[in-house]
């Protein structure tokens, strides 16, 4: 069974771009028996896969513990990566997985590219080559980590061909090589304050969450928030809880500024 991303094609309506139609594809294998079958055989031997014995079981895992997620996530990831004959079969599952992601992370970009096709299949190429390229020392904030690296590579592709920039330019959108972006800073602030349990790593994952999200041409800062009660649906808590939650850690990580910041300086 071929799960490369095909070349894409004009659609003739909206509901049959390229996310429209992974949606597609993803119906058919959620039931086809060759893939199910090397899940089954992931689940018997991988720990992280455990329970795990077919695509819809997959599919449900995500909303579960992030200890969960991280070690499903890494796992396809990896397995990806590893060019063995069951590397399409992992990308494309991890892709699916990680498909809201990718639509934002086209959103972000319609600033600098209208062309929403063909933003749309940057988005979803850059996703999977992230998920392909997953360094094998990544195992905590695995989905965070893969869309930062989403979306580094879709800006890149993208600034490397809208509008047709002079190179000049295109050197003035790009961020320095010595500084660090918002996502990537963000990135390191919280595996630091887990690192020396400032916070835990499921409060680590929720900040990454309601303030690592893309949104539309806008960048990313401690104001950019993701939306509640998406965020409230995805975890299984109210949106009240998931605020309470976040304000108690982000008030921890200000008394702990300090600290970091010694160490972001060395």
């Amino acid at each position: 069974m071929d799960t490369t991303i095909s070349p894409l094609r004009r659609p003739s309506t909206r509901s049959d771009n390229v996310f429209g139609r992974l949606n597609l594809e993803w119906a058919r294998l959620r039931h086809d028996v060759g893939v199910n079958a090397v899940v089954a055989g992931w689940s018997r031997a991988d720990p992280a896969m455990a329970g795990l014995s077919s695509v819809v079981l997959i599919e449900e895992a995500k909303s579960g513990p992030v200890e969960r997620v991280d070690a499903l996530l890494g796992s396809l990831a990896h397995r990806a990566g590893s060019g063995g004959a069951d590397a399409a079969v992992a990308a494309r599952i991890a892709l699916q997985l990680m498909l809201p992601k990718a639509v934002r992370i086209s959103r972000a970009h319609a600033w600098l590219l209208q062309d929403t096709d063909e933003r749309d299949q940057l988005a979803a190429c850059s996703m999977y080559t992230a998920i392909r390229s997953l360094p094998e020392r990544i195992t905590h904030h695995v989905p965070p980590y893969l869309a930062w690296g989403a979306h580094r590579a879709m800006r890149k592709e993208v600034l490397a061909q809208v509008r047709e920039l002079a190179s000049d330019e295109v050197d003035a959108f790009a961020a320095p090589a010595v500084e660090r972006n918002a996502s990537e800073e963000l990135a390191h602030l919280l595996a630091w304050a887990v690192a020396r349990s400032v916070i835990s790593r499921q409060d680590a994952d929720l900040l990454a969450v309601r303030y690592g999200n893309e949104a539309h041409g806008r960048r990313h800062s401690w104001k950019n928030i993701g939306d509640l009660q998406e965020i409230a649906r995805e975890t299984g808590m109210s949106p009240a809880a998931v605020k309470q939650r976040c304000s108690r850690a982000t008030r921890r990580l200000a008394k702990a500024a300090a600290a970091y910041l010694e160490t972001a300086d060395r």
